[in-house]
């Protein structure tokens, strides 16, 4: 298996995020925000290794491996689950006259993941039942 510098930077923001969570037992404005800046970083590297493997393989650079495809999911799933523990943590214990600046980025990223998720599973599913004579093409 090829891992891409991408890659690798992904998964230590990704762990960074997920692992050791920084939110404050009660709501601190500077401590959620560095959450929230995790949170966003870990999903911009995450985002620039998939582009950066695809592309890759695009180019003929590296033949595609199916293991680098779950590794990229799996590191996605990861990073959802801390992102929803961190809005029901923030919509709990959030003063709603504090601001957050970054909240409706996180949020906006939150969205895109689980979109691309939903999206990925369809593709699984579809791909099975070709596999399977129970499609003739993809859905």
């Amino acid at each position: 298996m090829i891992a891409s510098n991408e890659l690798c930077l992904a998964q230590k923001f990704v762990n960074d995020y997920t692992v050791d969570p920084i939110l404050p037992e009660h709501f601190e404005t500077e401590a959620c925000e560095r959450f929230l800046t995790a949170g966003i970083t870990a999903h911009k590297w995450l985002c620039r290794a998939e582009e950066s493997l695809h592309a890759a393989v695009e180019h003929g650079i590296t033949p595609h491996d199916p293991t680098l495809d779950e590794a990229i999911e799996g590191l996605y799933r990861r990073w959802l689950a801390a992102c929803e523990r961190a809005e029901s943590w923030i919509d709990a214990n959030w003063d709603h006259g504090t601001n957050l600046e970054q909240l409706s980025e996180l949020r906006a990223c939150c969205d895109a993941v689980r979109a691309r998720l939903e999206d990925r599973s369809w593709l699984k599913q579809s791909s099975k039942a070709v596999k399977e004579g129970f499609a003739s093409e993809p859905w």
